[in-house]
């Protein structure tokens, strides 16, 4: 019974590294986009309309 638990736990484990990488990798990549499109929005914001750079933001979600 117990080495049945700790296969399961043991599996659990591994899933959760697995998951927490890819979290990492997306989190990161999220934060970049972000910071790229914030420097966009800061260049344009004197010369282009707000729609525009609302359609930038929107390029996000």
């Amino acid at each position: 019974m117990i080495e049945i638990i700790n296969d399961c736990l043991s599996s659990l484990d591994r899933l959760g590294n697995g998951f927490s990488r890819y979290a990492v990798g997306a989190f990161l990549q999220s934060a970049v986009v972000v910071i790229v499109l914030f420097g966009i929005d800061l260049l344009l914001r004197r010369r282009v309309r707000a729609v525009f750079r609302y359609c930038i933001w929107r390029l996000y979600s």
